[in-house]
Order: structure tokens, then C-alpha cells, then sequence
């Protein structure tokens, strides 16, 4: 036995020395091989962060386009007027209408009333029975 213990003694650090070897040349080969997918991750990302890039250009472009077309067919807003200009147009056609009205009254045609004021026949005519029919 004495030599047992002695085999045992001589190769037991042996053993535990080579099973030390292969566990640090196994996590050196595992860092290794993270290290290895960290950069093809990393690669990943910076192309998908240029295609990204790419894509928001696209976008920001064809936004342009929309935001002209639209701004192109978009009917421009007219001149303001003031109030009183506005009032003055108001109070132009009521004083049109009342000499409509007062002609009509008078019995003359619709024809010289159109021709007196300078207005369209077929106006004149459907102003007098949108008149007509609200006195009614």
C-alpha cells in the first residue's frame, strides 16, 4: 500500500493540474467565442442603425413632397376684408334687392328690371321668387 499511496500522492497533483489546464483553456475559449459574437452583434447593430438612417431620410423626404403637394393644391387663402367693406356689400345688395322688389311693385318686366341694374336675368328672376316666397 505504501505504494499506492504514493502513486497517489505523485499523481493526484498531476491530475488536479491538467483538469486546471483544461477548465482555463475551456473559459479561455469561451470568452474567446463571446468576444467573437460581440462584434458580429456590434457589426449588426451599426448596419441596422445605418439602414435606420437611411429610412428617416427617406421618410423626412417623401414628408417634403406630401407637405408640398398638398400646400400646392391647398386653395390660397383670400385678402380679409374689413367689416366695413363687408357691411358696405351687404348693405349694396339690399339696396339691390329693394329696387328689385320696387320695380316688380311698379308692374315692370323682369327683363328691364335685369337690364336697369345690370344684373343677370336668371339672378334677378330667382332673387324675386326666393322674395316671393318669403313674403308668402
Amino acid at each position: 500500500m505504501p505504494e499506492s499511496v504514493e502513486l497517489s500522492t505523485r499523481f493526484l497533483p498531476m491530475l488536479l493540474e491538467g483538469i486546471m489546464l483544461i477548465a482555463i483553456a475551456g473559459l479561455w475559449f469561451m470568452w474567446w467565442r463571446n468576444a467573437k459574437r460581440q462584434r458580429l452583434v456590434e457589426s449588426m447593430l451599426a448596419d441596422s442603425a445605418r439602414q435606420l438612417q437611411e429610412a428617416t431620410l427617406h421618410l423626412q423626404q417623401a414628408m417634403q413632397l406630401i407637405n408640398k403637394s398638398t400646400d400646392s393644391a391647398r386653395p390660397r387663402p383670400k385678402e380679409t376684408r374689413s367689416r366695413t367693406a363687408e357691411k358696405d356689400d351687404v348693405a349694396k345688395k339690399d339696396a339691390r334687392i329693394e329696387d328689385m322688389l320696387s320695380m316688380q311693385r311698379d308692374g315692370r318686366p323682369v327683363e328691364d328690371i335685369a337690364r336697369t341694374l345690370g344684373l343677370p336675368l336668371s339672378q334677378v328672376r330667382l332673387m324675386l321668387k326666393l322674395h316671393a316666397n318669403r313674403a308668402h
